[in-house]
C-alpha cells in the first residue's frame, strides 16, 4: 500500500511541471499556483496481487499464504519428513541354538526266542525226568514217584545274549507232553549257575499249557540290578501212580518272555523300541515377551534347522519325530504344530559318523511361547532287529542317546503381539551408528525444512505478534502400542538467532528429566528437556487414516516460537517405544509417515510493528536550489479509507543513490501520517472502515533537495488498538487518494 503512494510523487511533480507557461521574452519571473483535485486513486488489499501491502504474488511469497472459505488469511507451509518406517521399534527375536539329547532310558525285553526248529525253546524227555529205562505208551500204567534228580536244559535264546534288568519278571510257558498227568512241576531257572528262583505247577495235566511269572527284581528301589545270562532251567516232577494218558513225550518249554522287563543294557536281537523326550529353546526378552499363551511372533521368513543328528545306539531309527507344539502353520490351532519327519529313506543309521541335518521354512508360521520358552517333543521308533533276517544281537544302554542342535535362524518378523519391551528408536539416521545419539546442527542427521518467504516477510514485518499460530504434525502409523514422540524444534531467524519450540509446563507436551532424551544432542551435549516438546501417537490405527497432533499456544510456545518469524526449523527426534509395557500389535514395516504443517492464522497484535521497504523513485526531473525553475510551495493530501483493523503510521526517507538521507516526510517533529485502523466486532474481524486525511506541506529545505531523490524508503508503524488481537480476512483493504497544491516559480528572459 506505502509503496504504491510513493510511487505517486514523480507524478504530481511532472503533473505540476507541464502546467507552467514559458513565454519566450522579457525577462521576469512568474508564479503558477496549481491544484490538483485528484492526482490518484487507489484501493490495496492487505494481501493480494502487485496492488497489495505484501504481494502474495511475488516469487518469494506465492507458497506461503493459504485462504479458508471464511477469507481468513493463513501463512502456511507444509513439509514431508523423510523418515523412513521405524524399523528399530521391530523387536529383534533371538533363540539360542539348543542341543537336545534324547537317551534310550529303560530298554524293554519281550521276546527272548525266536524258537528252535521244534516251535520251543527246551525240553526234558519222558525218561530223563521219570527215570524209566523204556518209553512207556498209552495205557500202560505208570507207577507212581518223582524225578531221580533235577534235569538241567539249556533254553534256546537266541534274541537273547545277556541283559542287566532293573525290575520285572519272565513269564515262562510251559506244555506237558509227557503222556501223564502232574502232581506238580517245579523250574528252577538260572543265569550262569546264579538261581533266579523258581515256580511251582500243581496239578499239571497231560495235553495242557500252563504258565507263571518269576520275579526277576521286584522292588528296584531296595534291589539290585540282576544280570541274566546263559539261562538255563532245572525241571523237577512228582506224579502218582496212573494209566499212560498218551504215549511218553516230553516236557517243553514253549515260550520265555519278559513281562514288564526292563533292563539297564542288554545284548540281544531287539524288538522295536520307542523312547521319548521333551524340552525347550529359550527366546531372549530383552525385546519381546510372550507372557501369555495367546502371544506370538508370525514370521516371513526364517528357518527351522534340526542339525548335526547323531545316533549313538546300536540301532537303527526308523523313525524320529521332532514336534514344536508353539510352532504353528495356518490356521494356526493347536493342531497345526509344526512336526519334522526322519523316517523312510530319512531314517537316522545306527552309530552313525556322519551327523544328518535338515531344515524347514519358516514362512507363515506362527511363534507361541509362554514365558519366552519354545517346548519340543522327541519320539523315537527304533528299527525291529528281530524282524530283519540275517540279523545279529545289539548292544544297548539306557543312557544311549541320539542328539541334535536345533536353531532357529535368519527369523524375519511379519507381526508380533506381545509386549514389546520399552526403547527408544530414533526418527533420524545416525550417521556415526554408535548409538551416542543424532545432533540438530549436523546437517547430515537432523531434517531441515526452509520457509520459504518468512524471510523476505521478517525484513518487511518486524513486531507483529500472532496469536493463533499452531504447528500440526500429521501422520500415517500402524504402530499398535503406545509410542511417544519426543522430539526438538530449533528455529533459525533471518539473522541467525537460535530458538525451540517448547512444551508447555503442566501438559501432556512437556519433557521432563524423567523421560528419555539423551540420544538428542545439539552440538553433541543433550539437549535440555525444557527445549523440548513430545506428543503421544495412537495406536491400533489402520495405516491409511491420517491421524494429526497439534501444538497450540494452550500447549506449547508456539506462538513465542513463531512471532520470531524462524526462515528454517531443524528437527531431530525419537520414538519411545511402549514406555509402559503394555500387549500390543507391532507389523513390519511399522510405518510413521509424517508431515510438518505450519499454520499461521493473521489472527494478530501489533505494538509499534514495524513494515519496512524500500522502492526506486528518480526524481531528477524537479528543479533544485540552483535551477532557474524551482519548487516554489509544496503540499500534499492524503484521504484514506481503512477497512484494514491495523492502525497505520507512515514515513517516507527519501535517499540518494548512495542510500544518503535526503530528508524525511513528515519531518521528525511533525505529526505522523496516520491511517486509523478499521472498527472491529467482539471476533476481531473489521466491520466499518475508518476515513480521513493528511495535509503534508513540504519545506524549503525539502523543495530544494527533493530533486536529489533516487530511492524512497517506506516505514510504516502497525499497531492494533489497545493491543487487541484483530484477523485480516483477504477482503480487508484500504483506499487511497492523493491530491496535491504547488507553486512553481519560473524566471523568464
Amino acid at each position: 500500500m506505502f509503496k504504491k503512494l510513493y510511487l505517486l510523487l514523480p507524478v504530481i511533480a511532472v503533473f505540476a511541471l507541464v502546467q507552467c507557461e514559458t513565454p519566450g521574452s522579457p525577462d521576469f519571473t512568474l508564479s503558477n499556483k496549481i491544484d490538483s483535485p485528484l492526482i490518484a486513486e487507489s484501493t490495496f488489499r492487505f494481501l493480494g496481487d502487485s496492488n497489495a501491502l505484501i504481494d502474495t504474488t511475488n516469487e518469494n511469497f506465492k507458497n506461503l499464504f493459504t485462504i479458508d472459505g471464511d477469507d481468513l488469511i493463513t501463512i502456511s507451509q507444509e513439509e514431508d519428513f523423510d523418515f523412513g518406517d521405524l524399523d528399530g521399534a521391530i523387536p529383534v527375536v533371538r533363540v539360542n541354538p539348543t542341543m537336545f539329547q534324547s537317551s534310550v532310558g529303560e530298554i524293554e525285553l519281550e521276546a527272548f526266542s525266536s524258537q528252535n526248529e521244534n516251535g520251543n525253546v527246551g525240553e526234558a524227555s519222558f525218561t530223563d525226568l521219570t527215570g524209566q529205562t523204556a518209553e512207556l505208551s498209552e495205557g500202560q500204567t505208570l507207577p507212581g514217584a518223582s524225578s531221580p534228580f533235577p534235569v538241567n536244559i539249556e533254553l534256546e535264546t537266541d534274541f537273547f545274549v545277556s541283559a542287566t534288568i532293573r525290575q520285572g519278571s519272565l513269564d515262562i510257558s510251559l506244555r506237558n507232553e509227557l503222556g501223564f498227568d502232574l502232581l506238580e512241576l517245579s523250574l528252577e531257572v538260572f543265569s550262569g549257575n546264579e538261581s533266579l528262583g523258581t515256580i511251582l505247577i500243581p496239578n499239571f495235566e497231560h495235553g495242557s499249557t500252563r504258565s507263571d511269572l518269576l520275579a526277576i527284581v521286584e522292588n528296584p528301589e531296595t534291589e539290585p540290578d540282576q544280570l541274566l545270562e546263559d539261562l538255563n532251567a532245572d525241571i523237577e516232577i512228582t506224579w502218582e501212580e496212573q494209566d499212560m494218558s498218551g504215549d511218553a513225550g516230553s516236557m517243553i518249554i514253549d515260550d520265555i518272555r519278559g513281562e514288564n522287563l526292563i533292563a539297564t543294557s542288554v545284548n540281544a536281537v531287539i524288538s522295536s523300541q520307542e523312547f521319548s523326550s521333551d524340552g525347550s529353546a529359550e527366546f531372549s526378552d530383552e525385546e519381546f515377551q510372550f507372557n501369555s499363551t495367546d502371544h506370538y511372533v508370525e514370521l516371513s521368513s526364517g528357518t527351522l534347522s534340526v542339525q548335526h543328528i547323531v545316533n549313538s545306539i546300536d540301532v537303527d531309527i526308523d523313525l524320529l519325530e521332532i514336534s514344536f507344539p508353539g510352532l504353528r502353520l495356518p490356521p494356526y490351532g493347536v493342531a497345526d504344530s509344526l512336526t519334522i519327519r526322519f523316517d523312510g529313506e530319512n531314517r537316522i543309521p545306527r552309530n552313525n559318523t556322519t551327523p544328518v541335518s535338515r531344515s524347514f521354512d519358516l514362512n507363515d508360521v506362527r511363534i507361541y511361547a509362554d514365558d519366552n520358552l519354545v517346548k519340543y517333543n522327541i519320539f523315537a521308533q527304533t528299527e525291529d532287529t528281530q524282524a530283519s533276517e540275517g540279523s545279529d544281537s545289539r548292544t544297548l544302554h539306557e543312557s544311549d542317546e541320539i542328539s541334535a542342535e536345533v536353531e532357529l535362524t535368519d527369523l524375519e518378523i511379519r507381526e508380533v503381539f506381545g509386549v514389546i519391551v520399552n526403547r527408544q528408536v530414533l526418527l533420524n539416521t545416525e550417521i556415526s551408528a554408535d548409538g551416542t545419539g543424532v545432533d540438530i546442527m549436523n546437517d547430515l542427521e537432523a531434517e531441515r525444512i526452509e520457509i520459504d518467504g518468512i524471510d523476505d516477510l521478517s525484513k518487511k514485518v518486524e513486531g507483529i505478534e500472532f496469536t493463533r499460530a499452531s504447528l500440526d504434525i500429521n501422520y500415517l502409523t500402524n504402530v499398535g502400542v503406545p509410542t511417544t514422540i519426543i522430539g526438538a524444534f530449533l528455529g533459525v531467524d533471518a539473522d541467525g538467532n537460535e530458538f525451540f519450540l517448547q512444551g508447555e509446563p503442566g501438559t501432556e507436551t512437556e519433557v521432563t528429566a524423567a523421560d528419555p532424551t539423551q540420544m538428542l544432542l545439539k552440538d553433541g551435549s543433550p539437549i535440555a528437556p525444557s527445549n523440548l516438546i513430545k506428543f503421544k501417537l495412537d495406536p491400533g490405527q489402520s495405516s491409511d487414516e491420517l491421524l494429526s497432533n497439534v501444538f497450540d499456544r494452550e500447549n506449547s510456545s508456539i506462538t513465542q516460537f513463531l512471532n520470531r518469524l524462524p526462515t528454517s526449523i531443524r528437527f531431530i527426534g525419537l520414538a519411545d517405544i511402549n514406555p509402559e509395557q503394555t500387549a500390543g500389535i507391532i507389523r513390519n514395516p511399522v510405518i510413521f509417515d509424517p508431515s510438518i504443517s505450519l499454520n499461521i492464522p493473521l489472527a494478530l497484535r501489533a505494538e509499534n510493528a514495524t513494515y519496512v521497504d524500500t522502492t526506486a523513485v528518480n526524481l531528477e526531473d524537479l528543479p533544485g536550489a540552483d535551477d532557474e525553475q524551482f519548487l516554489e510551495e509544496g503540499a500534499i493530501t492524503v484521504r484514506y479509507s481503512n477497512r484494514i483493523p491495523l492502525g497505520i503510521n507512515l514515513e517516507m526517507e527519501f535517499l540518494t543513490e548512495n542510500g544518503e538521507l535526503i530528508t524525511t516526510l513528515p519531518l521528525h517533529d511533525q505529526s505522523a501520517l496516520e491511517f486509523l485502523p478499521a472498527a472491529v466486532n467482539g471476533s476481531g474481524f473489521s466491520v466499518d472502515p475508518n476515513e480521513d486525511y493528511t495535509v503534508i506541506s513540504l519545506t524549503r529545505a525539502q523543495l530544494d533537495e527533493i530533486n536529489r531523490t533516487r530511492n524512497v524508503r517506506l516505514i510504516a508503524g502497525l499497531n492494533t488498538t489497545d493491543f487487541k488481537e484483530v484477523r485480516v480476512r483477504t477482503s480487508d483493504d484500504v483506499g487511497v487518494s492523493v491530491s496535491g497544491k504547488f507553486v512553481i516559480q519560473n524566471k523568464i528572459d
